[in-house]
């Protein structure tokens, strides 16, 4: 009989209301599910303007703001850069032009280093011309594998002393450069 009065009155403790702990209360598990439900709905509200703003930026409109960024800090005018730029192209499709291997060979290596130089000034980064290159969106120059293709051909020049040369090949990857540099409106 004291068996069963200590069973009752256990069951009793058990399922009155002061021995139900806060946290698994009715209310308390309500207004844990409703902030739930709250704080998912604002994160996919969240996600979703994330992805619109990633959507919305312009990769060839940060390569102008930082081509003008630039000219601000060097103090040139575009105008006066373009012409410096020009006259140094001009240089190197007078050697591409010439009827020799030799003049051909330093185009495209003139060539890859003043490709270099423009990338370095557009503030992309790098311990190397391909470091640089690697950083380029496909968005801001539309030929980039042909930029990639006259690298190579730039380092079997560098490399390999008997690597030939045809006047094609190296008209073809100057004009890579130049196409390249007219994508980033350089010159």
């Amino acid at each position: 009989m004291f068996l069963l009065q200590a069973t009752a009155i256990t069951n009793d403790i058990v399922s009155s209301p002061a021995s139900v702990p806060f946290f698994s209360s009715p209310f308390v598990l309500k207004v844990y599910y409703f902030f739930k439900i709250i704080l998912i709905v604002y994160s996919g509200v969240l996600l979703f303007a994330i992805v619109l703003i990633v959507a919305s930026v312009k990769p060839k409109k940060a390569v102008k703001e930082v081509k003008a960024s630039i000219e601000s800090i060097i103090g040139t005018e575009k105008e006066e850069k373009v012409k410096i730029t020009a006259s140094g192209w001009k240089e190197i499709s007078k050697l591409v032009d010439s009827g020799e291997e030799s003049s051909w060979r330093l185009a495209i290596i003139e060539a890859d280093k003043f490709f270099d130089e423009v990338l370095r000034r557009l503030g992309y980064s790098g311990e190397n011309f391909s470091e640089r290159l690697a950083q380029v969106h496909p968005s801001d120059i539309e030929n980039i594998n042909d930029v990639w293709n006259a690298h190579r051909v730039r380092n079997s020049l560098s490399h390999d002393v008997n690597f030939k040369l045809s006047e094609g090949e190296a008209k073809k990857a100057v004009a890579a450069y130049e196409r390249a540099m007219k994508d980033l409106e350089v010159i």
